[in-house]
């Protein structure tokens, strides 16, 4: 069995560019039933940064939904974690159409698919227009 890549697109619109040394911040990301940092990461001093904890994948190890607000109309967001599965196998996927997995398996996508599939319709939802994408 293998997993297509996990997507975390964060999709970051910056409209115009920051420069000099900014201080620091830590952002830390909790997990909202024990308190426990989980982890943590620098950010501008200006940034506000929100977190909130999901527990879709794992119910006992949280992933983030991340939102950011920074200085120069700056806003970059991250979407929930979505899993597919793949399997290789014919008998392999005809046997797990029948499972509860069913809704989950996919055939493997490349990273531009993945954008225009999920990102770009999610990005429309929220008022935005994709532009482009690069790598």
């Amino acid at each position: 069995m293998r997993f297509s890549p996990i997507l975390f697109v964060i999709v970051s619109l910056l409209l115009c560019s920051c420069s000099g040394e900014l201080s620091k911040q830590t952002h830390e990301f909790k997990d909202a039933r024990t308190g426990l940092v989980v982890n943590s990461a620098p950010y501008p001093g200006d940034w506000e940064v929100i977190s909130r904890p999901l527990y879709t994948v794992d119910q006992k190890i949280p992933t983030f939904l991340i939102q950011i607000q920074g200085p120069d109309n700056l806003k970059s967001f991250n979407t929930p974690v979505k899993f597919h599965i793949s399997y290789q196998n014919p008998q392999t996927i005809q046997f797990m159409r029948n499972s509860s997995t069913a809704s989950m398996m996919r055939m493997e996508a490349d990273t531009r698919a993945l954008v225009q599939e999920e990102v770009v319709p999610r990005m429309q939802k929220s008022g935005y227009t994709y532009q482009s994408d690069r790598e």
